[in-house]
């Protein structure tokens, strides 16, 4: 039984890595910031109402700021 007649949706986004497999860590340093500044950018634009803790790394510290 349903506590109301609310209908949710999800929306699945695509993010930017933090990191690719084999890259190096000094140009990782680079990437790292982008996917963060991207991952706020979309937090701040969709206002999500709950982030699951397997979410990656820029998501999580993002919501963490």
């Amino acid at each position: 039984a349903s506590a109301g007649n609310t209908s949710r949706t999800a929306k699945f986004m695509q993010i930017y890595r933090s990191r690719e497999v084999g890259q190096s860590y000094v140009t990782s340093v680079g990437t790292t910031l982008v996917a963060m500044v991207h991952a706020l950018w979309l937090i701040l634009k969709i206002r999500p109402t709950v982030v699951s803790l397997s979410s990656s790394f820029p998501l999580v510290f993002v919501m963490l700021l």
